[in-house]
């Protein structure tokens, strides 16, 4: 009898940092040239990603922060606020807007919708959860830059990745 308890207490204590961690899907990407990664920040984080809908179209928020693994700082966030429409035989998105704080520990890169591109690959509802994933590029800079920025640009950073998340929806009280 007391294997079967050693047993399952390894079991739990494996367990627990992954329970610990509230996640709900991820963002993987080429960042300036260097692959990384980063947790979709679910319901119970103090930012959690989130949705909300008006006039049909749906408004989404991917809070993202480093995987356990990466080597990054780990107060680096990365915010992916998007509108999709559902309707139609595809879900489409538009007018993707991308901040990344702590890349520089500096002011954040960001990027306005003139600076990125995104293409969705699924989006569904279930209840009051979106599943989403896609494909997003960016060209980020320091400031509000809301023109064409070529990725050669001095200071410009280049972020090419893909997510899949499963995220709740707001809270209509949290406003």
């Amino acid at each position: 009898m007391k294997p079967i308890v050693q047993t399952v207490a390894m079991l739990v204590l494996a367990a627990a940092p992954v329970a610990a961690q509230d996640t709900n899907g991820t963002i993987t990407a080429t960042l300036d040239l260097e692959d990384s990664t980063w947790n979709v920040a679910g319901a119970d984080m103090p930012r959690p990603s989130s949705w909300s809908e008006a006039g049909g179209m749906y408004d989404i928020n991917l809070i993202g922060t480093p995987s356990a693994s990466a080597t990054r700082d780990p107060s680096q966030t990365l915010m992916l606020r998007f509108d999709a429409d559902p309707s139609g035989t595809s879900a489409m998105a538009e007018d993707l807007e991308v901040t990344l704080t702590g890349m520089t520990g500096g002011a954040p890169l960001t990027a306005a919708p003139a600076n990125t591109d995104i293409t969705l690959t699924a989006l569904s509802v279930e209840g009051t959860d979106v599943v989403i994933s896609g494909s997003f590029v960016a060209v980020l800079t320091e400031g509000d830059d809301t023109e064409l920025v070529p990725a050669d640009t001095e200071g410009a950073v280049a972020l090419d990745g893909n997510f899949q998340a499963t995220i709740e929806q707001q809270d209509a009280d949290a406003y």
